[in-house]
């Protein structure tokens, strides 16, 4: 059997392989191989050597990142490159909570929270909150979701191994003691000082998590003996008392509770109100996935625990983050030296909450060198507003219309995630139309005329220049009513509007007679936009109409008839309609399609053809 080469992988094939060698053999030449007792003896040869071939195959390829496929394989290659794989993270929310005294809202306070799907979730205060007679006894308070679980260990000989058994915990939310002493978790451990009380965390070959410490081994300076450090922190002593706190969360089930009651108890007793009870929870998330982890992995390896390029921004928030990351960005502005702007769509919803962004610049602080500040910003979403028309054949079409709409925006929703839903990323009509043609047999074809939608947080100003990043057609800018109240009570409330002349200016009306502003910027062109011949309009901003940036201020028409607080509390939609089917983006743009959240910006209009 010298020299046998097996390249088959299927045993019938392996088994053929070694009959045919067999018979080659002028020794052999009267056996039957296939029908005597050495049949069986071909079966254990060939189950053996196919054996081998797939466990020699296997090994080989989970011995790469780029090639492994099993979940523990690619952990453990990622750590071995200083990547922290995140596991599963708790969804959280702010309450804002008011007590009737001068109490304590301890630690571990329980509260609870209820799903849409009718499901319930216990939410804990992760950490200890006090309430000051100045603020009025009135204070918002982080809770996250989670069970309380604790775990106590004796360290003997640096023998013992700090394994958490529980697939379920929050690897970011761990208390640790020793003797009744805080540790914290080391979050760069190539910071870590010479007698720093810090732990680490990793995740096991079997995806439970282990908790280590540092080396503890001495190290001597050359002529300086008597001064002596510890590498990696302080590791414990024989018979130190080790407590560890945890939670046990259900990660991304348990974004969207609302209805939060509390349920434990203040000390001293004393009445809680929870003031926003209606909140949402967001930022659970499940384990990091694979595919995520192998991207990310090298990178970290490259970032070396610094942050100095955009890239190495990206993978640290991502390293730590990422489990509710959708999309990252991270850029600088000339314009605005010594800051690094890191732009980020969560999983769930458009906007991280508050004390996110707040803990992800304090987390990123210990990576930044030179005198760089780390800044966490909404993304600068534009939305795309489809009116859709869709030709089918009526006697192909095998469910109802309503069915088919539904696959169109299957189809819709299709084509943002895999294209368009990331930062530098660009929308075209015609790759959405070829989703939309092949959601359904029996559709013929399809059209789609497109606006773009910006939504702005204030009705007075645009708070500076905003920018559609894409050339606009004349007049092609309008916003939504906005209602004014006007200070004569016979006129009442009426609707307004924002639009784009024709010479670059943004106009707002129309007016009635009664709330003529002494004139002060009236527009006296009406030929020139279209907002018809009745009332009056005012100039209050401008727009480029081929970079497609504008900027508008109410306050420049404000006078004894007209002021801000006349003006309905809400959002300004802004659509303009682009000159290009293709729409691009820039830095920290994202173009976002939430059909759920807004159903208005997308029409579906079907037309059977028999």
């Amino acid at each position: 059997m010298n020299n046998f080469r097996v390249d088959a992988s299927t045993f019938a094939s392996i088994k053929q392989d070694l009959v045919d060698r067999m018979k080659a053999n002028p020794a052999f030449q009267d056996y039957d191989f296939l029908g005597s007792r050495l049949s069986s003896l071909m079966d254990v040869l060939a189950y053996n050597t196919l054996y081998s071939q797939a466990y020699s195959n296997a090994a080989l390829m989970e011995s790469f990142q780029s090639t492994a496929q099993n979940r523990n394989s690619i952990v453990l290659k990622a750590q071995e490159l200083g990547y922290k794989p995140a596991g599963r993270l708790s969804a959280s929310t702010e309450l804002n909570i008011t007590i009737s005294s001068g109490a304590s809202l301890d630690r571990y306070t329980t509260f609870e929270g209820v799903h849409p799907d009718g499901t319930t979730y216990n939410f804990v205060n992760w950490d200890q909150s006090s309430f000051i007679s100045s603020a009025g006894f009135n204070d918002t308070i982080d809770i996250v979701q989670g069970e309380l679980r604790y775990k106590q260990f004796t360290w003997v000989d640096n023998t013992t191994r700090l394994l958490v058994r529980d697939g379920s915990i929050d690897r970011t939310r761990i208390r640790l003691t020793i003797n009744d002493i805080d540790y914290l978790e080391a979050d760069n451990s190539a910071r870590v000082g010479a007698t720093d009380l810090v732990f680490y965390t990793r995740e096991t070959i079997d995806g439970f998590t282990e908790i280590y410490f540092g080396e503890g081994v001495i190290e001597t300076r050359t002529g300086q003996e008597d001064i002596d450090r510890y590498i990696g922190g302080l590791k414990p002593i024989n018979n130190d008392i080790i407590k560890i706190e945890y939670l046990s969360c259900r990660g991304a089930s348990a974004n969207g509770a609302t209805d939060f009651t509390l349920t434990g108890s203040t000390t001293p007793t004393t009445t809680v109100t929870i003031n926003n009870p209606t909140v949402v929870s967001s930022t659970g998330a499940d384990k990091e996935t694979k595919e995520r982890i192998k991207t990310l992995a090298p990178k970290m390896n490259m970032a070396q625990n610094r942050a100095v390029t955009a890239d190495d921004y990206q993978v640290l928030v991502l390293q730590e983050y990422g489990s509710y990351i959708d999309s990252i960005l991270a850029w600088g502005d000339e314009s605005r030296p010594g800051f690094a702007f890191i732009s980020i769509k969560p999983t769930d919803g458009l906007s991280l909450p508050q004390s996110v962004k707040t803990s992800i610049e304090k987390f990123l602080s210990k990576y930044n060198i030179l005198t760089v500040q780390a800044l966490v910003i909404d993304p600068d979403y534009m939305f795309i507003d489809h009116d859709i028309e869709v030709d089918y054949r009526i006697d192909q079409l095998k469910t109802n219309e309503g069915g088919l709409e539904d696959g169109v925006l299957t189809a819709i929703n299709s084509y943002y995630n895999a294209n368009v839903e990331e930062f530098k990323s660009s929308f075209h009509v015609s790759k959405l139309l070829s989703f939309i043609d092949s959601s359904n047999t029996a559709i013929l074809g399809s059209s789609a005329v497109i606006k773009m939608i910006k939504e702005l947080a204030s009705i007075i100003d645009s708070d500076g220049v905003k920018t559609f990043n894409n050339p606009i057609k004349l007049r092609g800018i309008t916003s939504n009513d906005i209602l004014f109240t006007s200070l004569d009570t016979g006129t009442g409330s009426y609707p307004i509007r924002l639009l784009s002349t024709d010479d670059g200016k943004i106009v707002a009306g129309p007016f009635t007679v009664p709330d003529i502003s002494s004139g002060i910027n009236q527009y006296q062109n009406p030929e020139l936009f279209d907002g018809g011949d009745d009332g009056i309009w005012y100039d209050v901003g401008v727009v480029d109409y081929v970079l497609g940036d504008f900027k508008y201020d109410m306050s420049a028409i404000f006078s004894d008839l007209i002021s801000g607080d006349q003006f309905e509390l809400g959002i300004v939609v802004l659509k303009a309609i682009p000159t290009e089917t293709d729409i691009y983006t820039k830095n920290g743009q994202l173009i976002a399609f939430e059909d759920e959240l807004r159903p208005q910006y997308t029409q579906i209009t079907l037309e059977g053809i028999s």
